[in-house]
């Protein structure tokens, strides 16, 4: 039929990571699950890195070796990771931001007790919602950045209160959470801080729904082409400063002001 169905066949561990123990990993599994891949593969897609894209020692090149029709495609989700994960690396303000919020994850998620204390005041604070749980910002997802953010943007209020408490009532035995609740929460009540997440929501309002059109099962190359030909040149909103025009003989902005009186007294 004309219609794609995806199927989990088989989950391995490996030992090793090369080019050739991965083959065949692949091919005892295509063998187990009686899979002609020699004959009828017609298409392979995987990250980036040098033992699967390597075009002489890579996985996707051992395997067209034994059947050329297997073309192989780099996955574009994975391609915009890199190129954001990079983009952003390039700015102190995020690296900073990201790094609070991994370190939000560390203080909050590695004790038992700090996890009791933010469920409480989430709870006084958001009786009808959800308790969220922090994320850990992961280094090749970038969605991961996308919830981590908006988890300590929507908790903003109980995470406040949950440092505070730590900083004010960690006791003698816990200097160095107290210290860390301080930091943080000077931080995070930061103008820099909140300019800075704010504007990444934006972009994430962008950026996410991008990266989760590209994973889409149902997505295919002229979907994604007529996509971005749809959207390539769309104009955006642009806001322009109204300005009043000045008639000959009136002052311009940076003119000063012609008053007789105060001529006469310089």
């Amino acid at each position: 039929t004309s219609s794609v169905h995806e199927r989990l066949l088989s989950i391995k561990q490996c030992s090793s990571t090369t080019a050739q123990h991965l083959l065949s990993v692949f091919e005892n599994i295509c063998e187990i699950n009686g899979l002609n891949w020699k004959q009828n593969l017609i298409g392979q897609s995987y990250d980036g890195s040098s033992n699967m894209r390597g075009a002489y020692g890579g996985l996707q090149a051992l395997i067209k070796s034994h059947n050329p029709a297997a073309t192989y495609v780099w996955c574009y989700a994975h391609r915009l990771n890199l190129v954001l994960t990079d983009a952003v690396s390039c700015s102190s303000n995020a690296r900073d931001i990201f790094g609070i919020i991994e370190t939000i994850y560390d203080l909050i998620s590695s004790s038992k007790n700090r996890v009791v204390i933010f469920e409480k005041n989430s709870k006084k604070l958001y009786p009808n919602k959800q308790i969220r749980r922090f994320k850990r910002v992961e280094t090749t997802r970038w969605w991961s950045r996308d919830l981590a953010m908006r988890t300590v943007i929507s908790t903003f209020d109980a995470l406040c209160d949950t440092l505070d408490e730590l900083e004010n009532n960690a006791g003698s035995n816990d200097r160095k959470s107290s210290h860390q609740a301080r930091s943080i929460s000077e931080n995070i009540k930061s103008d820099r801080f909140l300019l800075t997440a704010f504007t990444f929501t934006q972009i994430f309002d962008i950026i996410s729904l991008l990266s989760k059109i590209l994973q889409a099962k149902d997505l295919d190359l002229l979907g994604a082409t007529e996509s971005v030909l749809k959207n390539e040149f769309k104009p955006l909103t642009l806001t322009r400063r109204k300005r009043v025009p000045c008639m000959p003989g009136e002052n311009t902005v940076d003119e000063p002001i012609d008053d007789p009186l105060l001529s006469s007294l310089t």
